[in-house]
């Protein structure tokens, strides 16, 4: 199945969540998302179509994020991949253009 379904709303929730300041959880690289929050504005996360096979969600999208440092601006396309089990996430996989944000996060 591909294009916006009621799941991506739920996922769209489910992505924001993990993000908020108050959240001890880790980014792959061991930093907290509060750090990352203090460093970098979400300035968007868009999503464009959605592939849906049992508990397995392929995201393809969008996101921007703006450096506080240098106030450069990133925006990269992204592809999300998510397995849910009994209504929770319990893997995720994001792909964006890493060269990209380095470039922006230099002075």
């Amino acid at each position: 199945m591909t294009g916006p379904t009621d799941g991506g709303h739920r996922l769209r929730r489910a992505f924001m969540l993990p993000i908020l300041p108050s959240s001890p959880r880790r980014t792959s690289s061991g930093t907290s998302r509060a750090g990352l929050l203090a460093d970098w504005e979400m300035i968007h996360y868009k999503t464009d179509h959605f592939i849906v096979e049992g508990d397995n969600i392929a995201v393809r999208g969008s996101t921007a994020w703006r450096t506080r440092k240098t106030g450069k601006v990133c925006d990269t396309p992204k592809a999300d991949f998510w397995t849910f089990r009994d209504g929770k996430v319990v893997e995720f996989h994001g792909y964006y253009d890493t060269a990209a944000l380095i470039a922006a996060a230099k002075a």
